[in-house]
């Protein structure tokens, strides 16, 4: 199941959509108006969207300072640098080096996901905590059926749970017990400096000579892949 974690107030179909964009535009501006940041991750699976016993739960941690960002879940690193970006499988022993890409503190596209909605709601919350409902077209490119998530009276995330569309085994290879999955990421311990992230540089993980990019001495024994020639 571990491949899973590699996201009543009622309103209109015709005004969802600019109010949906209302409450990100106030998501986006309070993450992107800060030029460091920290938060603790925490992703919880379940068996059945109803279900409370958690199947799998593991930690991770997102951190931005300028244009350089990271993000770890489990036995996964993601680092982007200026010009490089680097996906780091410790269990496999693979560094995944390709162009610089955009990470950001959330697991879904808050923006382009409204392209797919078939209908949302937003619902008030009696601690003044606001949940969003994003019901989810039936495409077979689009994993989720329904992705929620909530945020508080200022307009952090607190949470976002991802209801799959298609079932998954949590039996074995040889009996199968099948089920819809619902992962929760909690977000927790917002910290506005990261100064950890100051002492990390590209030649901690790879060399690059001529062109040719292999693993630093800490990571000798790890395959490079390089996607940044295709």
């Amino acid at each position: 199941m571990k491949y899973l974690i590699y996201i009543f107030i009622f309103i209109s179909l015709s005004s969802f959509g600019q109010s949906y964009k209302d409450v990100v535009n106030r998501i986006n501006k309070n993450y992107s108006n800060l030029s460091a940041l920290q938060l603790q991750l925490t992703y919880r699976l379940y068996k059945g969207y109803t279900d409370t016993k958690i199947v799998h739960e593991y930690t991770g941690v997102y951190e931005k300072n300028g244009l350089k960002t990271y993000r770890k879940i489990s036995d996964a690193e993601f680092i982007n640098f200026k010009d490089y970006a680097l996906k780091i499988n410790h269990k496999e022993k693979v560094i995944v080096v390709s162009k610089s890409v955009s990470l950001t503190a959330f697991d879904v596209d808050l923006e382009q996901t409204l392209s797919v909605c078939k209908d949302i709601k937003i619902v008030k919350k009696t601690n003044n905590s606001t949940e969003i409902i994003l019901i989810l077209k039936n495409m077979n490119d689009i994993p989720y059926s329904q992705v929620r998530f909530v945020v508080d009276k200022n307009f952090w995330i607190n949470s976002m749970t991802f209801y799959y569309a298609g079932q998954s085994n949590f039996g074995t290879f040889f009996e199968q017990d099948l089920d819809f999955a619902k992962l929760e990421v909690i977000y927790s311990k917002l910290n506005k400096a990261t100064p950890r992230l100051n002492t990390i540089e590209l030649q901690d993980y790879i060399r690059i000579t001529n062109d040719v990019i292999t693993p630093a001495v800490k990571y000798a024994s790890y395959e490079i892949i390089n996607l940044r020639k295709n």
